[in-house]
């Protein structure tokens, strides 16, 4: 994800098929690295979205693991 963060007219994005999307919380991590997203796998990302995501990963506790 890391990559990606620079690019600021990255609104559309699916990891729909890769092992990322069935891990927990995937998609609140990568709302929450990809800031600019505004639809991910087909779905609008709400502002609960982006609320949910900076609850669990803004708090300098990342808990993401494979």
């Amino acid at each position: 994800m890391s990559r990606l963060k620079p690019l600021p007219d990255l609104v559309k994005f699916s990891v729909e098929g890769n092992p990322l999307a069935n891990l927990a919380h995937s998609r609140q991590f990568i709302i929450f690295q990809l800031r600019s997203l505004e639809c991910l796998d087909g779905k609008v990302v709400t502002g609960e979205d982006r609320e949910a995501a900076d609850v669990r990963f803004g708090q300098g506790q990342c808990c993401f693991s494979v």
